[in-house]
């Protein structure tokens, strides 16, 4: 068991949950079995709990969380988990993980934890210090629960904390963990990274990622009305949410067909997504529609854009890209700005793809074919989802399992 450090350095780190918890209680709690009842029981409180706070339901990713860790979820969890385990082993915890949590998705510290919970962790969550109502929200349902003596081996397990950058705190920490999980940009992971770990603890790292979408441009066409509309609403939730800013939320927009069909079809497709943003107009600052505007100015200065995609206003805004290429970040400011271009054949996006693309929301073009283009034509990417998918967070992130990166096994071999 990890020895307890001097805890000075925790002077300026604030205990969001549980309300009395506190670094030496994590540190004395013995570790869990995975899927323990323990655990699973208090997941489907906080599931239930969610549900029936009516603030919650004003933030779809909330409700996102909570159908996610409903008990019936939780139960097909953990029979995929153990039917991954290789015979003659047993799956255990880490010991303590300490997670990183991204100041752009407000649901990630608390999916990142609870599979660390449960595989059995013990945990240490930092969260972002910006206001967040859904982080404020989360805080308030969790401590309300946990304050439950029925939930007191959770608690004794959990630690949701607040600190400004200070790298002596997260030097201790550190320290201290044997998995440090980190959600950021790639500046924030290396800068993180540049603390030591004991021997035998290990990061797992979610670095700058980008995404996109892919569509049928004939599939669209034949689409009926009623339709279309869904399948932009799907869109728009797929991008709009956290501000285009996750790194599942696409970016750029891949039309698969002839030249005639694909004009066409983003005819039909870009109007019914600006009706389908309408609900998410209110939310873009004002800053925000200049610097779309900005970045596809810098785009035609330097060459990267044909034309712009004629729209109403810049609720949505669409630029034709001249080459079929990840646009630069700084051209990527969120908030509805899109980028498109075309190709023949869905074999053609191989060269789109690079090691940072994550997410394909697909629409009208078969499973079959994207089999063939991962294995025959080596296409990088993580994720290939329907539209409406995209956010939807699942064990299996970034292509690794994270149930199996958060547990150990141990050989039996007697």
């Amino acid at each position: 068991m990890a020895q307890a450090l001097s805890f000075s350095p925790y002077d300026r780190l604030t205990v969001q949950v549980p309300k009395n918890g506190s670094i030496d209680r994590l540190i004395s709690a013995p570790d869990m079995p995975p899927f323990d009842p323990r655990i699973t029981d208090f997941m489907g409180a906080l599931s239930r709990a969610l549900m029936k706070t009516p603030d919650a339901r004003k933030f779809p990713e909330i409700v996102s969380l909570a159908h996610w860790m409903r008990p019936r979820a939780i139960l097909e969890l953990s029979q995929k988990f153990s039917a991954t385990r290789p015979s003659g082993t047993l799956s255990l915890s880490r010991g303590i993980a300490l997670h990183f949590a991204p100041g752009n998705v407000d649901t990630i510290f608390l999916y990142s934890a609870l599979l660390a919970i449960l595989t059995g962790n013990r945990n240490i969550v930092r969260v972002s210090s910006r206001p967040s109502p859904q982080i404020d929200l989360l805080i308030e349902v969790l401590n309300n629960l946990l304050a439950d003596p029925a939930h007191a081996s959770v608690a004794d397990r959990l630690l949701i904390v607040r600190y400004d950058h200070d790298d002596t705190i997260t030097a201790a920490l550190s320290e201290l963990c044997d998995l440090r999980v980190i959600w950021g940009g790639d500046q924030t992971v290396q800068n993180i990274r540049s603390h030591p770990l004991q021997p035998r603890a290990r990061d797992v790292s979610f670095p700058n990622r980008w995404s996109l979408a892919a569509l049928s441009a004939p599939e669209v066409l034949a689409l009926e009305q009623n339709a279309l509309s869904k399948l932009a609403v799907d869109f728009t939730n797929d991008a709009f949410w956290f501000g285009q800013m996750a790194c599942s939320s696409p970016r750029v927009v891949v039309w698969v067909g002839e030249q005639d069909q694909a004009s066409a079809a983003a005819a039909r497709f870009w109007p019914a997504v600006r009706l389908a943003a309408d609900r998410f107009a209110s939310e873009i600052q004002p800053v925000n529609f200049v610097n779309k505007l900005v970045s596809q100015n810098i785009a035609a200065i330097e060459g990267d854009l044909l034309e712009f995609v004629p729209l109403p206003d810049n609720v949505v805004c669409v630029g034709e890209l001249a080459a079929l290429r990840a646009p630069d970040d700084d051209l990527c400011v969120g908030d509805g700005l899109f980028w498109e271009s075309r190709i023949d054949e869905i074999s053609g996006i191989t060269s789109l793809l690079d090691k940072r693309s994550q997410t394909v929301i697909s629409f009208g073009i078969p499973a079959d074919d994207w089999t063939q283009v991962i294995i025959e034509a080596g296409a990088q990417i993580d994720r290939i989802v329907p539209f409406g998918q995209a956010l939807q967070f699942g064990h299996i992130w970034d292509g690794m399992d994270l149930l199996t990166e958060f547990s150990r096994l141990v050989a039996v071999d007697i």
